[in-house]
């Protein structure tokens, strides 16, 4: 399939996921140089047509309601997200933006940390990270050693 300069697509990025964004050219060679939403040009990439596809119905109808709730998350709510490094993060739920990507601010980070993220990077909060009243519980596991001597702390 042949995609046009503006056309909105999805296209995999440099770390394999489909993302949401724009063809900005198509190259002599027959690639596409896709600029992803909210991304600065730095991330602009060349793709071949095999990484490129038409957009996913996004989940968000014209007055706001979600059309998929299986895979829908509202503004507001708790989550775990894939950060920047490809780790699971506690965060909360910032906008849900009309391709159907999640905006997510991640816990204990400024706003500059913000991440759009698709449905396949976020999920419902894990035990042991979310209390009885819906709460993040701090994500670091404490050990309780007895320790008598210096030797006796092992590196991890």
């Amino acid at each position: 399939m042949a995609y046009s300069v503006g056309k909105k697509v999805q296209a995999v990025d440099e770390l394999g996921r489909w993302e949401a964004g724009k063809v900005k050219a198509v190259e002599q060679n027959g690639t596409y140089l896709v600029s992803f939403d909210g991304w600065g040009p730095e991330f602009d990439r060349n793709v071949s047509s095999d990484e490129l596809r038409e957009p996913i119905e996004p989940f968000v109808g014209e007055q706001g309601e979600f059309k998929d709730r299986q895979m829908a998350y509202s503004v507001g709510k708790k989550v775990q997200a894939v950060d920047e490094l490809g780790r699971w993060e506690a965060g909360k739920v910032k906008a849900v933006e009309q391709n159907g990507t999640y905006l997510v601010s991640f816990d204990g980070w400024g706003p500059e940390f913000d991440r759009n993220v698709s449905s396949d990077e976020l999920r419902e909060p894990i035990e042991p990270f979310v209390g009885e009243q819906g709460e993040f519980k701090d994500r670091l596991i404490f050990f309780f050693y007895k320790i008598t001597r210096p030797t006796d702390i092992l590196p991890c």
